[in-house]
């Protein structure tokens, strides 16, 4: 039997691993219900196989949806220091550094753009912010060279031991893009506020020193702000297979949407004084009644063992949370 306790999967939970002895086995959720899938996410079969295909600390397929177990440990931003981050900054340099024949497919950034604003009109997602974002990424779109990016690499989806780097994971939003792509997910703050001016410096310098290659201000700053949209998609649809899976965390999840708003506001000084109280306006995302029939599906699954209880708590707090900061803007 394999002892289903979660270990890994990301904040999306596409797929997640569950361990026995030296083996997980890996769970690779349908979201076929979602009129996108999860966009930009690789099929099982070519997600599993990957995993043999390309260079670096990734856990080896083993069939029949089983994986290598790593033994290591995922740190916090409040835990990094100099050492983690040369270590981060070398493995993400063996990471695109791949030279072999990688079977996925490439998509060119028009097509990534168009695929994302398609989901936002959607799903009734009406924002003069985003809009305004989204002509902004065609016209500043940059000149770069195509590398092999993981596409997801972000402190939760590795594994340290003595500082080093022991495990990487999630594979699912692998693609061909520019390097910068990956350094802006990972420096985003979407994922906190471990990655200061000194922390990042530390790592460009690392990563410049492995590659030879010139990480170029002005394409980290875009793909800044593509990683905001980019986030803002995958919101938007967990939102809604939240509803299917009947999970509060991804539902929460959704409501992120309004403060990557403020922070693309922010990273492109867009000049909202003229929208007065239009500029915020999402159809059928901040449903307080969907949110308190999902907590209390969350809270009956962890009852009987199907997910954590202490996060399923710390979710629906944290769900009550934001709600109460939306009621009074």
């Amino acid at each position: 039997m394999f002892n289903k306790r979660y270990l890994t999967g990301g904040a999306i939970n596409n797929y997640c691993f569950y361990k026995k002895q030296n083996i997980v086995k890996a769970i690779y959720a349908d979201t076929s219900h979602l009129k996108f899938g999860i966009v930009e996410r690789l099929d099982k079969k070519t997600l599993f196989n990957l995993y043999n295909e390309v260079d670096g600390k990734f856990p080896k397929y083993l069939g029949e949806d089983n994986f290598e177990y790593i033994k290591g440990n995922v740190i916090k931003n409040s835990q990094l220091n100099s050492h983690n981050i040369i270590s981060m900054a070398e493995e993400m340099a063996i990471i695109h550094s791949n030279k072999k024949k990688i079977n996925i497919n490439q998509t060119n950034i028009d097509k990534r753009i168009n695929l994302f604003e398609e989901i936002f009109k959607y799903y009734e997602i009406n924002s003069y912010v985003y809009d305004y974002c989204f002509k902004w990424l065609r016209n500043n779109k940059p000149s770069f060279k195509n590398v092999f990016i993981h596409g997801d690499y972000k402190l939760n989806n590795l594994k340290f031991k003595d500082n080093k780097i022991c495990g990487v994971f999630d594979l699912e939003f692998a693609k061909f893009s520019d390097a910068s792509e990956d350094i802006a997910w990972l420096f985003s703050s979407l994922w906190g506020n471990g990655w200061n001016k000194n922390n990042q410096n530390i790592f460009i310098k690392r990563y410049e020193n492995q590659t030879g290659y010139k990480i170029d201000s002005d394409n980290l700053h875009y793909w800044s702000v593509f990683s905001l949209i980019r986030f803002a998609v995958i919101a938007i649809q967990q939102y809604h297979n939240a509803i299917q899976r009947k999970d509060v965390e991804l539902h929460i999840t959704g409501w992120r949407i309004k403060s990557i708003e403020k922070e693309l506001i922010n990273l492109l000084k867009i000049n909202c004084s003229s929208l007065k109280n239009n500029s915020f306006f999402y159809k059928n995302i901040y449903n307080f009644n969907l949110f308190l029939s999902l907590s209390m599906y969350s809270l009956f699954y962890s009852i009987i063992g199907k997910k954590s209880f202490l996060n399923t708590i710390k979710y629906i707090f944290r769900g009550f949370l934001i709600y109460g900061k939306i009621e009074k803007t």
